[in-house]
């Protein structure tokens, strides 16, 4: 497992602020991917200009491990910003070739922002993490010290699991969480690709698919030894093949889980690490009743950092 994480803070209007601010970022990202040999990429040394369109400075991994050669994926990274925008963005683009000069193809999600418009200087957190073979998780502008919706923005990639939890070929997932203000957070749905089929969904085919059992939860904070509920996503094959359980995204209770604070996790019969997003992000359905009043607990991302 490789994974990375690093406080910055964010400002705006110059060279050296751009910079500081993108090459902590790069720098976890590259904690936890192996990146390409791709031409173009970003060399911070040489970034004479703060970036203000997509598609200059940008970097592309390859997700790797025994699947990737007849199975690849490869993510690309862009990095956005400047005075002249009034916020900096993270864009991620996912698809199964790349030509070696910094353009993706084949079986494609197409570039996603994850706008972060948390504008505030107070320090932010960025974190990824991968295994180098069937996932990769990142957020970024998460200020762990904050309370409430904020504007941070999320992705996970993940290839399709069987029952058992092994990475299969059969496709990937991605799913993002983006900042559509400064203090919103929200889901933006999910985006699946199956190998060898003769056609894809156009569009965000499922969302989140977490099965939540229907049980009683009246936990109102984390507390030493109490219990505790997290729900993983499922991965599938489209249109409605079921697949094992996600070992990169999960949910969790806003109370229970405190905000950016590492949460282990037994997954699969191992114990697993996870950031938990709590009340930084919108609310996010299923949920679960709570007592005997029928009041709903929405629950929260929370995403693989081991």
């Amino acid at each position: 497992m490789a994974r990375g994480s690093s406080s910055y803070t964010q400002t705006f209007g110059s060279l050296a602020n751009y910079k500081s601010t993108y090459q902590t970022i790069s720098g976890v990202i590259n904690q936890a991917g192996v990146r390409t040999a791709d031409t173009g990429q970003v060399n911070w040394a040489s970034v004479a200009t703060e970036n203000t369109t997509v598609g200059r400075d940008y970097e592309i991994f390859a997700l790797g491990g025994p699947l990737q050669a007849t199975a690849p994926i490869y993510l690309r990274f862009d990095y956005v910003g400047g005075s002249s925008t009034g916020n900096y963005g993270v864009h991620i683009t996912v698809g199964t070739t790349t030509d070696g000069a910094g353009n993706l193809g084949g079986l494609t999600v197409a570039r996603l922002g994850l706008q972060n418009h948390a504008l505030a200087t107070a320090p932010h957190t960025c974190w990824a993490a991968s295994d180098q073979a069937s996932y990769f998780t990142f957020l970024f502008a998460l200020d762990t010290s904050a309370t409430g919706s904020d504007g941070v923005g999320m992705v996970v990639v993940e290839r399709t699991r069987d029952p058992g939890g092994s990475a299969i070929g059969a496709g990937f997932h991605v799913w993002r969480w983006y900042a559509t203000s400064a203090g919103g957070t929200a889901n933006s749905g999910g985006w699946s690709r199956t190998f060898g089929a003769g056609s894809q969904p156009a569009v965000a085919d499922f969302t989140y698919n977490a099965m939540v059992p229907d049980l009683q939860n009246n936990t109102t904070a984390a507390q030493p030894g109490g219990l505790f509920y997290a729900f993983p996503a499922y991965t599938y094959t489209p249109p409605a093949t079921m697949g094992g359980a996600s070992k990169a995204l999960m949910f969790g209770y806003a109370a229970d889980f405190l905000r950016g604070n590492a949460a282990p996790i037994t997954h699969y019969g191992e114990e697993m690490t996870f950031i938990p997003l709590a009340d930084a992000v919108g609310t996010l359905q299923p949920s679960m009743s709570t007592g005997t009043t029928a009041v709903t607990k929405p629950l929260s991302p929370m995403i693989r950092w081991d």
